[in-house]
């Protein structure tokens, strides 16, 4: 009779499951800069962590424009004007449907006034019979417009130059000319700058009447706000 050998069983192991690890947690740790006027949009820098490509961000449940994903720990954007005074929550979320939230994360301020600007009207000026120099009285003119000018912030004029009829076409544009350049000069010298000049001559006549006091008031120089 044949000798029997026994078989072992074989003993089973237990696989352990592998634990996921709990998603990485948003988080904001803040704004910069982080406070605006209400009538400003202001682009601001948000670091943290957790943040991930596609994310979104809203201020006070407003949602913000240009938001540019930079890396895990920052992101930025625009808050947009007319968000109501006072601290807003600022919140992140992925597109996984997670956020982080830091609350009263952006103070907005009141609106500045704006100063009015104050009315004034730049004068003509007006010149003596064929001369192109200033009397005292042009010169008080342009400084009373020189000042008009620094109130109304302007930043290019042009001046122009003219003359009466009398005289031939080529001698009054020269004459307009110089009496353009003349106040032009003077003007720089008061702070005026980027100033062009031009001369109509007789071209243009403020009166067209043919007598001495409509060629008093054609002898002059206009000034004319560009920009």
């Amino acid at each position: 009779m044949g000798t029997v050998v026994a078989v072992g069983c074989k003993k089973r192991v237990e696989e352990t499951p592998v634990a996921t690890p709990p998603p990485e947690p948003i988080s904001i740790s803040g704004v910069e800069p982080n406070q605006a006027h209400s009538d400003e949009s202001t682009e601001v820098v948000i670091t943290g962590r957790g943040f991930k490509q596609g994310a979104t961000v809203t201020v006070g449940g407003v949602a913000a424009t240009g938001v540019q994903y930079e890396s895990a720990t920052q992101v930025r954007a625009t808050f947009p004007a007319g968000l109501p005074v006072g601290a807003h929550d600022v919140r992140v979320s992925i597109p996984e449907g997670r956020s982080g939230l830091l609350k009263g994360g952006f103070l907005v301020l009141e609106a500045v006034p704006q100063a009015p600007v104050e009315e004034c009207d730049v004068e003509r000026v007006y010149f003596d019979f064929d001369v192109a120099t200033l009397s005292d009285e042009a010169r008080l003119t342009l400084q009373r417009d020189a000042e008009c000018l620094k109130k109304k912030n302007v930043r290019k004029i042009e001046v122009e130059g003219h003359a009466d009829e009398r005289g031939s076409t080529d001698y009054n544009l020269a004459l307009g000319q110089r009496r353009a350049d003349e106040v032009r000069n003077y003007l720089y010298q008061l702070g005026i700058a980027n100033i062009t000049t031009i001369s109509y001559g007789e071209e243009k006549p403020l009166d067209p009447a043919s007598n001495e006091y409509a060629w008093s008031r054609n002898r002059r120089a206009e000034i004319n706000i560009l920009e």
